[in-house]
């Protein structure tokens, strides 16, 4: 997934693909250890994410169905193993994120909430452990992101406060962890995303709103000081700083709302210079225009 994340699918592609082969080559897919077992199935879910990048869902949710029903077949032949939570954790999360990109949003929540409930238990096997940790906010994260989408503030307010507090956590140990602070954000964006969808049902709630926009966009601020030439801690800014500014805007404060979609421009126009045929970077400039 690291690899996804840093934008180099093609050659994380080819070794996850040969890594599966080796594995399924010692039956780690049915008959060897736990941790050949559980280390066969995060491939399958790590090599299925990667084929978002390449734009191939439907390839990507064939291998996520894949490691999801050898994880639920596992349940049923060990049902007290240790690793299976994990496992599914995985499988799950990744099914969810794949058919929420196929569209199929119903089937996308289930997925993931499920995936949400099996990080829990692996946590509390394994309390303190910072990978069940940060599998469990990534899982809490990727709920929240589609609670986004289909405009549920409750579970978006939740879910990403619980992923941020998380993350948050394990930055008090490990700070210069570039993915947990960008995943940080992500769901701190989701969480005040969340709260102005209930502040546009309850106006009592505009000011926790703003707050939560303005905390998100602080974050992905610091972030961006702290890697000034990363492009995911510009996007997010980007992004933190053009929802802060929409979030003003539909509470009537328009100065203020200016200002921020103003830098919002500045950041996306700076990243269009340094990669003019980015058509994200171009969208991303069209849409604050």
């Amino acid at each position: 997934f690291e690899v996804f994340l840093a934008g180099q699918a093609p050659a994380g592609q080819k070794d996850l693909e040969q890594a599966i082969a080796l594995l399924r080559g010692v039956r780690a897919d049915c008959c060897s250890t736990p941790a050949a077992r559980l280390l066969f199935i995060n491939a399958l879910a790590d090599l299925a994410r990667n084929h978002i990048s390449v734009r191939d869902a439907e390839g990507g949710l064939t291998l996520a169905q894949e490691a999801v029903a050898n994880a639920r077949r596992w349940l049923t032949q060990r049902p007290a193993a240790l690793e299976i939570p994990q496992a599914l954790t995985a499988a799950l999360s990744t099914q969810g994120v794949l058919l929420e990109a196929k569209g199929d949003l119903t089937a996308a929540r289930g997925a993931l909430a499920e995936s949400t409930q099996w990080a829990a238990r692996a946590v509390q096997a394994n309390p303190g452990e910072e990978s069940l940790l940060y599998y469990q906010a990534r899982a809490l994260e990727f709920l929240a992101g589609l609670c986004v989408t289909l405009h549920d503030g409750a579970c978006a307010r939740d879910s990403g406060a619980q992923a941020a507090d998380i993350l948050g956590a394990l930055l008090v140990r490990t700070p210069e962890n570039t993915s947990w602070r960008n995943m940080r954000v992500m769901a701190a964006m989701n969480r005040s995303s969340g709260l102005g969808f209930l502040a546009d049902q309850s106006p009592a709630l505009r000011p926790q709103a703003v707050d939560a926009a303005r905390a998100a966009y602080e974050l992905a601020k610091n972030n961006a000081l702290l890697n000034p030439e990363g492009r995911e801690e510009s996007d997010n800014l980007y992004v933190a700083a053009q929802r802060l500014g929409a979030q003003l805007d539909n509470f009537g404060r328009k100065a203020e709302a200016e200002f921020y979609a103003r830098e919002a421009g500045a950041v996306i126009e700076a990243l269009v210079r340094r990669e003019p045929e980015n058509r994200r970077s171009l969208r991303l400039q069209f849409i604050n225009q």
